[in-house]
């Protein structure tokens, strides 16, 4: 089953739940009405982070697993929120990765 976790507009996230990636990219496409910016991202610390205005690369993405969504494995959760800036969606990766060591710059000249 995957857990899809879908934050549009400034409202709660809406879990919708799919049995297949086929499905869950069927629903994704519907969602090209909307003119924003995406952040998607897997389940966990280490997972990849996408944002973008395309939701077709979005499902490129998704059908080419670049997100490790493997159902075989029981429930998985992925991310999917709406942003209307480039800035408001990198801030919340920024936020996401804040204890990854390649977070931010440490050189020192």
């Amino acid at each position: 089953m995957i857990h899809l976790h879908l934050a549009i507009y400034e409202g709660d996230i809406e879990q919708i739940d799919f049995e297949n990636i086929v499905d869950l990219v069927d629903y994704i496409r519907e969602l090209n009405r909307f003119d924003c910016i995406w952040l998607a991202t897997e389940d966990g610390e280490k997972g990849e982070i996408i944002i973008t205005e395309d939701l077709d690369a979005l499902i490129t993405c998704i059908e080419n697993n670049v997100f490790i969504i493997n159902i075989d494995e029981g429930s998985q959760d992925f991310f999917v929120q709406e942003y209307q800036t480039y800035e408001d969606a990198y801030a919340v990766a920024l936020d996401m990765r804040e204890g990854n060591k390649r977070c931010y710059n440490t050189k020192t000249t």
